[in-house]
Parts: structure tokens; C-alpha cells; sequence
């Protein structure tokens, strides 16, 4: 935690950081629906999604966006858990760079290979340039820090069921900002009642986690900036007796 406040305050000098309670154990209170999911990569881990450099303004407005206009009576969760991914996790891009890049045949007649197997030949293959296009999004995916990711949504609130539903696929599409049509992008694994919710509270890396680097981490989540203005969503800034700002 040290490190991370560390780097908090070199780009944020002025910011101040509490401990406070972990807000995933705050609420007990009951809802009349609850839904609750976890977002996946549609495509192999070795391609990526469409990142910050990519975008005019800056992802998070269309996340917060989602969530402006909910009422008293009703609540979500969206939360993105990261570790370090194995020190060999690029050897699965390498092996699907190679398998774009060469493709195995096999040479000799049908009627020879009734007795005996084809003599097998690895031929590098002409890409189109969809395919080129895949094969160096993955390479240059591979270069950087990767981790194992999660990404899961909780929506509880006091309306019907399909009102309920309408509320999380708003959020899930949010994150379809980030799909491009040849690489890689969201989409949602089954809706289910509390089994996501029970991850949530414990920050559990379940087996459907995904690879993204640092870079894609980076435009996923990080610290709101001033120029994200959302209607209806009120920063709170304090000062402190030191007349050094707070953001909650």
C-alpha cells in the first residue's frame, strides 16, 4: 500500500488519503432486485482492446455516465481486480502470433497414406491484412507488464426485475466503448443472482479472469480527472486545515 500511496501523491501532491471502512462490507440492506455479472474478453487474450490513446475524451465519463441518474433506492458496483500475470503469459501470444504466422501441411498422395503417415510441412503463410492487423496488436500487446484481470458489476435496486435489467446492460454497454471490430473487446458472461456479489466482497480472481497490460489496466480504471463532467455527479472537494484539497 505504501508504494501505491507513493505514486498517488507524486502525480497528486495535494491530494489527501484516509483508510476508511471497506465499503463492500458497508451494506446489509436489502433490495428487491439484485443482478450481477462479470464482463469478458469476446476474443484470445493476445489481442487487445482499444485504449486511452485511441479516445478524444476520456473512457470513465461514459462509465460514469451510466450511473447518474440512478435513484435513492438503488446502487451498483462495478469492480476491477488486477494481479500480476505469470512470468510466461506472453508464450500464449507467441503461440497465437505463430499460428497466424504458419500454418502446418501435409504432402503425399491419399492412397500412399493408407499405409504410411503424410510427410508434415510448415509453410509461412501470406496474412490478409485482417490478419496482419491481429498479428501485430498481439506483438506489440505482448511488450509490456501484463496482468490477470477481473471485471464484475452488482446492481441492486428497489424497482421490477426487467427495470433491473435495463440498469445493468445500460453499465455493461458502457464498456463496449472499448471493442474494435478486429481485435478484441467485452462481453457478458451469464447474469446471475449473488455468486458474482460473493467475489465482489472478498475480491476473488475467479477462472474467467483476462489478460490485459498495463496499458489497457490504465484505461480501464484510473484516478477521475477534473475533466471528466458527468451531469448529475457532484465531486466532493474539502479542505483541510492545511488548505490541501480532498477528493472522495
Amino acid at each position: 500500500m505504501s508504494f501505491v500511496e507513493e505514486q498517488i501523491y507524486a502525480q497528486y501532491p495535494t491530494v489527501h488519503i484516509s483508510e476508511i471502512e471497506d465499503y463492500a462490507n458497508m451494506h446489509d440492506k436489502e433490495y428487491a432486485s439484485v443482478l450481477t455479472t462479470e464482463l469478458k474478453f469476446i476474443n484470445n487474450d493476445a489481442l487487445p482492446i482499444k485504449t486511452f490513446q485511441s479516445f478524444e475524451v476520456d473512457p470513465l465519463a461514459a462509465i460514469t455516465a451510466t450511473l447518474a441518474k440512478f435513484g435513492d433506492e438503488e446502487e451498483a458496483w462495478i469492480q476491477m481486480v488486477v494481479r500480476p500475470a505469470a512470468p510466461n503469459w506472453h508464450k500464449r501470444s507467441e503461440q497465437y502470433i505463430s499460428g497466424h504466422k504458419t500454418k502446418t501441411i501435409g504432402v503425399g498422395s491419399i492412397a500412399s497414406a493408407l499405409w504410411t503417415p503424410p510427410d508434415l510441412k510448415t509453410e509461412t503463410t501470406k496474412l490478409t491484412d485482417y490478419e496482419q492487423t491481429r498479428v501485430s496488436a498481439a506483438e506489440e500487446k505482448s511488450q509490456k507488464l501484463a496482468f490477470e484481470t477481473v471485471l464484475r458489476i452488482v446492481y441492486k435496486g428497489n424497482i421490477t426485475g426487467s427495470e433491473a435489467k435495463l440498469r445493468l446492460q445500460s453499465i455493461i454497454a458502457s464498456y463496449k466503448q472499448f471493442n474494435t471490430t478486429y481485435l478484441n473487446g467485452f462481453e457478458q458472461s451469464r447474469v446471475i443472482d449473488r455468486q458474482v456479489e460473493a467475489y465482489y466482497r472478498v475480491r476473488a480472481i475467479a477462472r474467467n479472469c483476462f489478460i490485459c497490460n498495463i496499458e489497457e489496466v490504465a484505461t480501464l480504471y484510473h484516478l477521475p480527472h477534473t475533466n471528466v463532467e458527468t451531469p448529475y455527479i457532484l465531486w466532493s472537494i474539502a479542505q483541510t486545515p492545511n488548505h490541501q484539497p480532498i477528493f472522495r
